[in-house]
């Protein structure tokens, strides 16, 4: 069903809710497995084992990466590499296995006809500008804020409220679109703005009241 809505502004974020992360993360974990555990001595079950645990203590982007990455070192004892040695690859490199998810363009080509669009992404500036400009989504966009130049994060309400202050508006003029129910769904609707939570994962619940979409592409059923 169709939204009968007075606003004007849809804010966006990025990671996993235009850009597969996973994919991107689960690419650039296997090739620092492969790195530190080369084909031609360890087998490929013996890497496969380690992604699985690195993909847990990542926890979709959630985690530190001095948590994530010390538990790596930890559980295989590496000598002479440090967490900030992978968190150093992870800033550099995420951004070139950035991929958009195949019905982003449309969706952004569909509602920038009908409304100014936004984005708020957690990240360090050179990890989620590098993603910006590798899929090259920038000019969709009226403003972009990246958290990492504020020191403040979603779901923090002020990051938002800088979004909003930016774009000279109020709380029910703007949507929010985003995949994370705590630092998307809770964190806009702290600051009084109606979130669409994508929803890709059908054993994350919740009773909080907002309207779910599980692909990106449904939105447009929806606006």
């Amino acid at each position: 069903m169709a939204y009968s809505n007075n606003f004007k502004v849809i804010i966006f974020d990025l990671d996993n809710t235009l850009v597969d992360r996973q994919k991107a993360a689960i690419k650039l974990m296997r090739d620092i497995i492969l790195d530190d555990f080369p084909s031609d001595r360890y087998s490929n079950e013996f890497r496969e084992e380690l992604l699985d645990l690195l993909y847990q203590w990542d926890y979709e982007g959630h985690v530190e990466k001095k948590i994530c990455f010390s538990k790596y070192i930890d559980r295989v004892k590496i000598v002479g590499r440090g967490w900030q040695y992978y968190n150093d690859i992870w800033t550099r490199c995420l951004k070139d296995y950035t991929e958009l998810f195949d019905h982003s363009i449309e969706v952004l080509d569909y509602l920038k006809q009908k409304y100014r669009l936004a984005m708020i992404t957690n990240g360090s500036v050179e990890s989620q500008q590098g993603k910006l400009n590798k899929i090259n989504i920038s000019d969709y966009f009226e403003k972009i804020v990246i958290s990492g130049s504020y020191g403040i994060h979603k779901p923090d309400r002020r990051i938002f409220q800088i979004m909003l202050d930016q774009l000279e508006i109020e709380p029910n003029e703007a949507m929010y679109v985003g995949d994370g129910l705590g630092n998307d769904v809770i964190g806009a609707m702290s600051v009084g703005i109606n979130p669409i939570w994508v929803y890709p994962h059908p054993n994350v619940d919740s009773n909080i009241a907002c309207q779910r979409i599980y692909k990106i592409e449904d939105i447009k059923e929806l606006l």
